[in-house]
């Protein structure tokens, strides 16, 4: 991860805590800022997979195979 990216997110991260401390007792404010602290680290997830998956392609299609073959296996032995 590159500087200006840590900055990026030190103050995405300081601008939800700020929300939540303005926030105080109001409960919506507090819920919204937890919502977008929420979606940010949901968003940096999703780019860090992509980031794998590129990475390492027919690795993730082993895997993503192999989770399919075990999750079907599970539910026709679970309808038999």
């Amino acid at each position: 991860m590159n500087r200006r990216a840590r900055h990026s997110k030190a103050s995405k991260v300081s601008a939800v805590r700020s929300l939540v401390r303005v926030a105080g007792h109001s409960t919506g404010l507090a819920r919204k800022a937890r919502f977008l602290g929420l979606a940010w680290k949901t968003m940096g997830g999703a780019k860090r997979t992509d980031e794998v998956i590129r990475s390492k392609p027919y690795q993730s299609i082993g895997v993503a195979f192999g989770l399919g073959l075990l999750l079907g296996c599970m539910i026709k032995n679970r309808e038999s």
